[in-house]
């Protein structure tokens, strides 16, 4: 059953979730997030003005606004009907921070009303949204409990989803929720149990929705100070709208090697087993690689992944492939934080060639603290996207397809938030 999403549908959902989530946890707690700027990849722009220091009383609420201005050179997300306008960008939000040497809660919501110069039709008071919740409780010293919420809503369709393939502009939401576990069986073993599940809806008669559920149980044991190997499972049930429902099942073997003190590599890989409800059971390499660098002036982090998905609106079961990096430079100038985020990633169908969409994004931001309650944010992002021959027959009957993209957005603001400290 299809479920339509309207604007109004989506701004309740997303408050709604945001207030019971909260409400539920409040014996856990959260860092404070800052707002969701244009062009940045979601949920990972730099931390609003004042809040390196927020967490040093155990509750800290962080009320923000940021205004922008951007220009966007293919609204639409499609070359075929490519305009270009420039938004004015209204971002308030709050945040919330509870610590405790026993349990934490890091909260925070966010959304963005948009204002086009030439498009009017496309003004929206909730042009995005964002939600982030991260609680952990220690229930003894060896056992250690967690729970994850984010929920994304954003008119341009390949921000919501890990893929990052854009079907177009339409209103379209994420949200995941992810219980954890981890028990520290002696001082060199540790058991992680979790679980996760994702909801992808688009408010488009020709995108698919899916539904993501997955366990996995993984343990680690620390050979030496420097090394770490792990040994785990995981299992997936992909619930996709008018397509074939599928199960995965990953056994996986991992390490962790610490080269210098500056210096960590990490590999996981094992064999995915993709058993569909109709069709021939297939396999597929799962990888994980990942290796992060400090400097005396930021960080430096490279990753690779290759696992089973969806494509984001296009149906699936899908392979992906991504490979992508992140740059940062944060103590050069004191107040100024400069990140650059390139990403590759290659989606194509399991089961026949329908599906075949890469995409390049390349993330320039940069915010520069003037004083502890404003600060100066800049950025620009590049898009790329190429379909190959990829038409999708809906169970509606119509033909969805990932276009050409090529767009470029540029955007400067001002960010004001300050934190209101409670001992």
């Amino acid at each position: 059953m299809r479920i339509r999403v309207t604007k109004r549908a989506v701004t309740t959902m997303g408050v709604r979730v945001w207030l019971a989530t909260l409400l539920a946890c409040t014996t856990l707690a959260a860092s404070p997030a800052s707002a969701q700027f244009p062009g940045l990849p979601l949920g990972s722009p730099a931390p609003a003005p004042g809040q390196e220091g927020a967490r040093r009383a155990p509750i800290t609420v962080t009320p923000s606004i940021a205004i922008t201005g951007e220009f966007n050179d293919n609204v639409f997300q499609d070359n075929r009907n490519r305009r270009s306008d420039f938004i004015l960008g209204i971002t308030p939000g709050i945040s919330i921070a509870i610590e405790n040497p026993i349990y934490t809660l890091v909260g925070s919501y966010s959304f963005t009303s948009e204002i086009y110069a030439d498009n009017t039709e496309l003004n929206d008071a909730f042009a995005r949204q964002s939600l982030r919740l991260d609680g952990s409780y220690r229930v003894s010293p060896r056992l250690t409990l967690s729970l994850s919420e984010a929920f994304t809503m954003s008119n341009d369709s390949n921000l919501v989803v890990t893929e990052n393939v854009s079907t177009g502009r339409t209103t379209s939401i994420s949200n995941t929720l992810s219980p954890a576990l981890a028990y520290q069986i002696d001082p060199r073993t540790q058991l992680r149990l979790r679980g996760s599940w994702t909801a992808v809806r688009y408010d488009s008669s020709t995108a698919f929705d899916s539904d993501t559920y997955a366990a996995d149980v993984f343990v680690d044991y620390a050979f030496t100070p420097r090394l770490t190997g792990s040994a785990g499972y995981q299992v997936a049930y992909f619930a996709i709208e008018g397509d074939t429902d599928a199960t995965t099942h990953t056994p996986r073997l991992g390490v962790s090697y610490r080269f210098t003190p500056a210096l960590t590599g990490s590999l996981s890989a094992g064999p995915t087993i993709l058993v569909p409800e109709s069709g021939d059971t297939e396999v597929f390499p799962a990888i994980t690689a990942a290796l992060q660098q400090r400097f005396s002036w930021g960080s430096a982090t490279v990753q690779y992944d290759q696992a089973i998905g969806t494509a984001g609106g296009l149906g699936g079961p899908t392979e992906d492939q991504s490979l992508g990096a992140t740059v940062q430079v944060d103590r050069l100038v004191r107040g100024l934080v400069v990140q650059f985020v390139p990403r590759y990633t290659r989606t194509r169908g399991t089961g026949n060639d329908s599906i075949d969409v890469d995409t390049v994004s390349l993330t320039l931001q940069a915010r520069y603290e003037i004083t502890r309650w404003m600060a100066a944010i800049a950025g620009y992002t590049f898009y790329l996207q190429r379909s190959g021959n990829t038409a999708v027959v809906t169970p509606a009957g119509t033909v969805t397809t990932a276009n050409d993209v090529d767009q470029n957005r540029v955007f400067v603001g001002l960010q004001f938030g300050y934190p209101i400290t409670f001992d």
